[in-house]
């Protein structure tokens, strides 16, 4: 990912990026991203951040250039300074003004960066370094596509250096670029049949060839007996040997991303659509839509390619960053889309979904899924940690790997992954604790664990090439695991809460998560929270007969107070749920007995039963007959009693992070499959609690954090309340949340709870990516839970 100024030659920049990054790196798979003195939107920042890139860089400076190497240099390659430029002292000085937006140049580059996942590692203490490398050919560790066995040489297409403006940087964007662009290139004069062929190119009718103006021939090649419709673009002069893969589930939904606009950020933000789902296109104005009554050629161009693209079930959005809903509303009315095509909805870009489950990325053609079975451990958190290396990661096509040459990265997809993908982690986070130290540098890519193929560490002489590839022991990070390293990853601790150490006893008890979930999430639910009665008297809290008050706010229940609590299951299901409970121990069988000398009523349970027992209070050993039980006459009654820890859960309202739980589970896109939570942690800074998270899940690519309340408001005065959410909001900038969740069993939250909230939301000083999406989730345990949307992405503070 290039990071380039967004001013008034920014058009110029991105082409120069994109040359360079053809001549580099595969030119097709490189974003380029705009920024405002220093300063990169919240809109690019989380398209930044879905893309995932393994580096971002910025185009070298003449400083950085002297330094590298001294001496006459032609201005006109390096810097947009003028071409008579040529000697270094003239250089600096037309490059003096120039200082302040270098800086904003790595102001920019260190923002996206750090919304991002590249690279990155700790150094003790607070000392982090991401791995930067300079964009320019020749560069020793870059990988030089062009010179690999098989690269092509021949007749490309490619953006003319002296073709600028528009229309200039949408070509060098689809063909890329064989010759450095010209500085002061403007907007070209393209003839209308030219112009005609470019537009059908660009909307995708490939039946039409490329004008003959953008072919490209090298010296040596003749110009004759080119077809223009089949020659490949420059950019695959850095696409030797690699492929373009879609990641789809089955019955995964594609969207095609269509930016109206002349900015550089609707430029940006298509091309990173197009990059990270493989479906976009730039509408810039020299493509005539923006007229009153846009041209019939014009028309139907953008018409037919939405129709094609419904064809494939591919639905189409359009969005601008540069004009309002009712302009872009307004120009696809004008167009008189087909109905019923899926191109109906606009949305601010704000709104975009960047967690679709199509994805696309470039791969080693035929090396690009492979399967190997590797031993693992795991640990009592759920994490998995290889105890063997994965095989060295040779190129299959060229032998031997020319290591001292070419570097390329190596991703490795866990089976059925718990692993929370992106958000920065440090590299030995994702490494067993038995992997050689620094081997390589690894992160936590969009798709998987991606390490380079090199070896950094101290390689001996003589060492083969194959023993020179990289080969760390990689972990699968469970999700409390994951929260446990993303803290520490910003220099904080995260651990379990007393409520989460009580609810992780009792998933212990039941050997899964979904086991506490299900209990106390399930329709046993009304039962369970009648074992905690408010009346003090057995009549009055059970006046059926169903229970047994033992104390304040602890009752027991007969298999009848069971099922009259629980009306929605049958006497053999509810059974059934008893029993399920009962072999962990979460519940417990047992008779009410009285003491016959201290008169305790007691609790006991039928492993501590015989036909004697032993008094819980006074220790005295008394006789299982009817003086003990009372009634019925014929035979005692059995009851159901909750384990300690259980009842702790219940009587701090634990039952709503496994509501929450459940409904999640639920009303998450992807979650059915790919859903996991945690509940119960803490974050800590120099061992002073910040904030306590009730509830962490995760599906799909997204992360929500959630408060869980029983009451329809938030605690405290309104400062306190304030302050609460905003640790909360806290939170989600420390992890990196995607949503922040409010939730009651409540019907609903009382509208000073929902203004409490909104305005801690509004005042929090949110980063760079902007806030999190806030819900308010009310009427939890009921059929239909309520969800509102506090806000989507519109909060930011010290971004322009």
């Amino acid at each position: 990912m290039i990071v380039i100024d967004g001013g008034e030659r920014w058009t110029y920049q991105a082409r120069r990026a994109l040359y360079l990054a053809g001549r580099v790196w595969g030119g097709a798979g490189f974003a380029v991203v705009p920024h405002r003195s220093g300063v990169v939107t919240p809109v690019l920042l989380r398209a930044c951040r879905a893309y995932d890139p393994d580096f971002v860089v910025v185009v070298p400076t003449t400083e950085r250039r002297e330094r590298r190497a001294p001496g006459p240099f032609d201005a006109s390659d390096w810097d947009e300074l003028p071409a008579s430029a040529i000697d270094r002292e003239a250089g600096f000085q037309e490059g003096i003004d120039r200082r302040l937006r270098r800086k904003a140049d790595e102001r920019a580059r260190v923002m996206v960066a750090e919304a991002c996942s590249p690279y990155r590692r700790a150094y003790g203490g607070k000392i982090r370094r991401e791995k930067v490398t300079v964009l320019t050919p020749g560069t020793e560790d870059l990988c030089l596509a062009v010179n690999l066995p098989g690269a092509r040489g021949g007749a490309t297409l490619a953006c003319p250096p002296d073709w600028g403006g528009l229309l200039g940087v949408a070509l060098a964007s689809r063909l890329g670029t064989a010759v450095g662009p010209t500085p002061d290139a403007g907007e070209p004069e393209v003839a209308p049949n030219a112009r005609y062929a470019i537009s059908k190119r660009w909307f995708g009718d490939s039946t039409v060839p490329w004008p003959v103006e953008l072919m490209h021939y090298p010296p040596s090649i003749a110009a004759a007996g080119v077809d223009r419709r089949t020659v490949p673009y420059a950019t695959a002069e850095s696409m030797t040997g690699l492929v373009t893969v879609f990641h789809s589930p089955v019955g995964g939904e594609r969207t095609s991303l269509s930016v109206v606009g002349d900015e550089p950020e609707d430029f940006a933000l298509a091309r990173l659509w197009t990059l990270t789902f493989g479906s976009g296109v730039w509408l810039p104005s020299v493509f005539d839509i923006f007229e009153d009554r846009p041209s019939l050629v014009g028309r139907s161009r953008l018409r037919g390619m939405v129709d094609d693209l419904a064809d494939e079930r591919i639905s189409t959005v359009f969005t601008s960053t540069s004009h309002d809903l009712v302009a872009i509303e307004s120009l696809v009315g004008r167009l008189e889309l087909r109905s019923g095509a899926g191109w109906r909805t606009v949305v601010q870009p704000a709104d975009l979904d960047w967690h679709q489950a199509v994805r696309t990325h470039l791969a080693v053609d035929g090396q690009f899924e492979e399967h190997h079975a590797v031993p693992t451990t795991v640990d009592a958190s759920g994490t998995r940690s290889m105890a063997a290396p994965l095989p060295p990661p040779v190129l299959e096509d060229i032998q031997p790997p020319p290591i001292g040459e070419l570097i390329w990265h190596v991703d490795v997809a866990w089976s059925n992954s718990k692993l929370v993908r992106g958000r920065g982690l440090d590299d030995r986070e994702l490494c067993a604790s038995n992997s050689p130290p620094e081997n390589t540098w690894v992160r936590s890519a969009r798709n998987a664990i991606s390490f380079q193929s090199k070896r950094v560490d101290l390689i001996l002489s003589g060492v083969t090439d194959v023993n020179r590839l990289a080969r760390p022991l990689l972990c699968d990070l469970s999700l409390e695991a994951w929260v446990y390293a993303a803290a520490r990853s910003k220099d904080l601790v995260a651990r379990l809460s007393e409520p989460g150490h009580r609810a992780a006893l009792i998933e212990r008890m039941f050997g899964e998560r979904a086991g506490l979930v299900e209990f106390f999430g399930g329709p046993l639910l009304p039962a369970l929270r009648a074992m905690r009665p408010e009346q003090s008297q057995t009549t009055d809290a059970y006046p059926n007969g169903e229970g047994v008050v033992l104390a304040a706010g602890e009752g027991v229940l007969a298999f009848e107070g069971f099922r009259l609590s629980s009306r929605s299951m049958d006497p053999v299901e509810v059974r059934e749920r008893l029993d399920a409970a009962l072999r962990p121990g979460v519940l417990r069988r047992g008779l009410v007995l009285e003491c016959s000398v201290c008169t305790r009523k007691q609790f006991q349970p039928i492993v501590k039963i015989g036909q004697t027992w032993t008094c819980t209070r006074c220790d005295v050993v008394c006789d299982l007959d009817m003086s003990a039980w009372k009634l019925p006459p014929a035979e005692p009654t059995w009851y159901y009693d909750l384990h300690p820890v259980a009842r702790d859960v219940l009587r701090e309202n634990g039952e709503v992070a496994s509501l929450l739980s459940k409904f999640l589970r639920s009303d998450l896109p992807g979650a059915d499959s790919e859903y996991q939570d945690v509940e119960g942690l803490e974050v800590l800074d120099n061992g002073v609690p910040q904030v306590e998270l009730d509830l962490i899940a995760h599906a799909a690519g997204k992360l929500v954090i959630a408060e869980c309340k029983s009451t329809s408001e938030l605690s405290g005065k309104r400062g306190e309340a304030r302050n609460e959410v905003w640790k909360k909001c806290r939170a989600a900038e420390i992890l990196g949340a995607d949503i922040l969740v409010f939730a009651t069993t409540a019907p609903a939250w009382n509208d000073r709870a929902a203004k409490q909230i909104q305005g801690a939301i509004d005042s929090f000083e949110w980063g760079a990516t902007g806030a999190a999406d806030v819900h308010l989730v009310a009427g939890l345990g009921a059929d239909r839970p309520t969800v509102q949307v506090l806000t989507r992405f519109t909060r930011h503070h010290g971004v322009g």
